[in-house]
């Protein structure tokens, strides 16, 4: 048994739910409402690249720069890269597997779905402002009291 078969089988259990490393190498998990993908990222197992889709529909121009202001040095990704794959902006990291807990996994699976959606957020196009927002942006901006 590798060391990617044997985390992935005891965060599976610890969890209580059922992760299946398919023909491919590929697992897949939900952490808390991110599909995240687990791939080998070696021949012989030892890390293990995370990897889930930010956007998965026609990436705009303005997602994409803001992808790339998001991966300059990894500042804003933790680390991981972010980068496209067919239409779609994907998320990832490569995790070490070395010395490495169920527990310790766990925790990074799910700090890394947190930074997913961190991400995922950024890249969504700014909502439209309400009158109410912008009256009250106006006001605070140029020190009127009373905007409610």
């Amino acid at each position: 048994m590798t060391q990617y078969e044997q985390i992935v089988g005891e965060v599976a259990e610890a969890s209580g739910t059922q992760i299946a490393i398919h023909s491919d190498r590929v697992a897949e998990i939900a952490v808390d409402g991110t599909i995240v993908l687990l791939k080998p990222t070696d021949a012989v197992e030892t890390s293990v690249t995370l990897f889930t889709v930010l956007v998965d529909e026609e990436v705009s121009e303005a997602q994409m720069r803001k992808a790339l202001e998001l991966s300059l040095f990894g500042r804003e990704t933790a680390g991981g890269t972010i980068g496209l794959f067919v239409d779609s902006l994907i998320y990832s990291v490569r995790q070490p597997l070395e010395g490495l807990s169920a527990q310790a996994f766990a925790e990074r699976l799910v700090q890394f779905a947190h930074n997913a959606r961190r991400i995922g957020d950024a890249l969504l196009p700014p909502a439209e402002e309400s009158a109410h927002d912008a009256a009250c942006a106006f006001a605070l901006h140029n020190g009127v009291n009373g905007v409610v």
